[in-house]
Order: structure tokens, then C-alpha cells, then sequence
């Protein structure tokens, strides 16, 4: 179909290329203006999905992006362009930036349009075992171990089963943190490399993590 003007917010894959969508995959060729967290792991996707860039303008847009940027990309709408936004990985916005630009895009009375895909949160969901009725995602937690600790205060009263986003490297001390704050029976489902040729899913209770 052909796109009307509007701010385009792709998923993307998050490891297995084929998961992407045929919608999505259709946006990608059709628009002119590609907006990317990251330049070179756009080309480095388009070119996977052998979609020619030399007609395309790809531009960085990240949690730095100035205010002017953001109306270039408004102008580029009125001007009746279709803009797509897309993240490394993932669905943009989720964890990723992208909120201030969708909110100035609705402000100023323009369309914002879905083209829904991968959520790595909803994919390690949904193989965690845990329950997927009620569920909260906090993303990223602060730098501070106090301000960790703070959060999963006041999470822990919740009855939903919790998502966070951790590195590798300080997977073990947030896993400290929960063995001081969470019961002991408490379900934990570590999800890595979702997708990939080294996918890792790891599941226990907080008491058989060994300190």
C-alpha cells in the first residue's frame, strides 16, 4: 500500500533476521527517510533485507537529538514524507529513544503509526514460565545500588511477575540484590541471546542462587 505522512515506528529484529514483518519490510522500501539509534547497524540490516539505500537518507536519531531535529523530522511529515524510526533492536521506544519525538509528532496534530514487531520484554515473557497476566517493565534499573534496591522495594508488594533489563556483566550483583530483597521461593527467568544461535534461558528460585 502506499504510505501516507507520518512517523513510521518499526520493530525490528532482535536476532533472527526472518522475524521481521512483511509490513515492516514493505515500509522500509517504500520510505525515503530512515531514522536509526545507530547509522551503520541500519545499513548493516537494509542491506541483509537487500533494500538499495542509495536512494535513502538514513539519519542518527538518539536520546541526544537536539530539539531542531525533531523539527526536521516534523517538516519532512508536513511536506507530506513517510518517516520510518527504528531502533537496533527491538521495538524503538522501549527502552530506546524515541518518546520525545513521538510526543511532538502528536502535538503538532500529526500521525504516528505502529508497525508492530519483536519486543524482546514480551518474547522473554513469554517463554519465562512465570505469569503473564499482570506484569510490570521497569527496563534498566539506576546505576546506584541504593536506588536499586529502592525500586525493588517498592515493586516487590506488586503480585505481577517483573521485567528488567540487565548487562551481562552485572547480572550477578543485581541477582544479589533479589536474594536480599525477594522471598526465597521467588521464580527467576534469566533470557539471553533470545533468538540467536546461542539463545540461553535460565530458570530457578531465588534460594538456589548461590551467593
Amino acid at each position: 500500500p502506499i504510505l501516507e505522512p507520518g512517523l513510521y515506528v518499526i520493530s525490528v529484529p532482535i536476532g533472527c533476521l526472518s522475524d521481521l514483518t512483511f509490513r515492516a519490510l514493505n515500509v522500509l522500501k517504500s520510505t525515503k527517510s530512515i531514522l536509526a539509534e545507530d547509522t551503520r547497524n541500519a545499513k548493516t540490516l537494509l542491506s541483509a533485507l537487500e533494500i538499495d539505500i542509495s536512494q535513502k537518507k538514513i539519519s542518527s536519531y538518539h536520546e541526544h537529538s537536539s530539539k531542531l531535529e525533531r523539527k526536521k523530522v516534523i517538516q519532512l511529515i508536513k511536506n507530506g514524507e513517510s518517516v520510518a524510526l527504528i531502533c537496533d533492536a527491538g521495538t524503538p521506544l522501549i527502552s530506546d529513544p524515541g518518546y520525545k519525538l513521538v510526543r511532538e509528532i502528536i502535538d503538532t496534530g500529526l500521525k504516528v503509526l505502529s508497525v508492530p514487531g519483536v519486543s524482546s520484554p514480551i518474547a522473554a515473557l513469554s517463554v519465562s514460565g512465570l505469569p503473564t497476566d499482570t506484569f510490570s517493565f521497569i527496563g534498566f534499573l539506576p546505576v546506584s545500588k541504593n536506588k536499586k534496591l529502592e525500586i525493588m522495594e517498592k515493586y516487590k508488594e506488586l503480585r505481577s511477575s517483573l521485567i528488567i533489563f540487565e548487562s551481562g556483566k552485572r547480572i550477578y550483583k543485581i541477582l544479589k540484590l533479589i536474594n536480599k530483597v525477594y522471598d526465597p521461593m521467588t521464580e527467576i527467568c534469566i533470557c539471553r541471546e533470545l533468538t540467536k544461535k546461542y539463545e540461553e534461558i535460565i530458570r530457578f528460585k531465588v534460594e538456589e542462587f548461590e551467593i
